[in-house]
């Protein structure tokens, strides 16, 4: 009996293989599959793009990163309790770009003058904004000015006038106080105890009021359309409701604001 070498014997093997595949021997399970269709198909959609920039925050680190970002970058002293007192107003009704006037820009204390003009010049020339993302296209604004605007500020085509009945106000006023009382701990010559003597022979010699100062402000506002408030003062050493200042403090200052949209 003739053997073959076992090398001889599989290379033998692999050639009938080869030749059963090429002449359609093998079943066609084997030799394809059908291919796998999907029981659905899937439709391809346009990515959506939000309308916004920045996730939402609470209001306290929204305000927060606010006034650490105006105060670094402000380079005169900034009355911060007025400050806060805008950006809440519109943090509960935000600023109407499309409507909104250049002293409205002002009072977010991000925009610039030249911002400012630009936005409102873009505005009157190619008309109102549709989304804000649209402010990328605007020179000068950048996705981080816009971010820090954001929370602050809409977009709305269609304005309305607002019917200002008592009701009305009432209802949806919002009433802020402000008070912030200030002494030095520390005991001051001005106002130590004095003999009636000493004073006579020196009367600069003490102040006539009280060390403390005292500061109010009182605000009413109705959504953007109706400010209403007054901010008084004292300051150390004056007289309160007695004296030489019969009517309380020293200084007085009021605000009204008006607008129908």
């Amino acid at each position: 009996m003739f053997y073959l070498p076992w090398f001889f014997s599989c290379r033998l093997i692999i050639i009938f293989a080869i030749a059963a595949i090429s002449f359609g021997i093998f079943p066609s399970k084997l030799m394809s599959q059908d291919p796998i269709v999907p029981d659905t198909i899937v439709e391809a959609h346009e990515p959506i793009v939000p309308d916004t920039i920045v996730e939402p925050q609470h209001t306290e680190e929204m305000l927060q990163n606010q006034l650490e970002a105006i105060a670094e970058e402000s380079e005169s002293e900034v009355d911060f309790s007025e400050v806060i007192e805008d950006l809440e107003v519109f943090l509960k009704n935000p600023l109407n770009i499309n409507t909104a006037t250049a002293d409205d820009l002002r009072r977010l204390m991000v925009l610039s003058e030249i911002q400012i003009n630009n936005l409102l010049y873009h505005i009157s020339k190619f008309g109102r904004l549709i989304s804000l993302l649209e402010l990328q296209s605007i020179e000068g604004f950048d996705i981080e000015t816009i971010r820090r605007i954001q929370p602050f500020v809409t977009v709305q085509q269609e304005t309305f006038r607002r019917h200002f009945r008592l009701s009305n106000l009432a209802r949806d006023g919002q009433s802020q106080l402000f008070l912030r009382y200030q002494q030095f701990f520390e005991p001051q010559k001005g106002f130590s105890p004095i003999t009636p003597e000493e004073l006579l022979a020196n009367p600069n010699a003490r102040y006539l009021g009280s060390p403390f100062r005292l500061f109010t402000r009182y605000r009413f506002t109705y959504f953007n359309n109706i400010s209403i408030g007054f901010t008084a003062e004292k300051d150390p050493g004056e007289e309160f409701f007695r004296g030489t200042q019969p009517h309380g403090f020293d200084y007085y200052s009021g605000h009204v604001f008006l607008r129908s949209t």
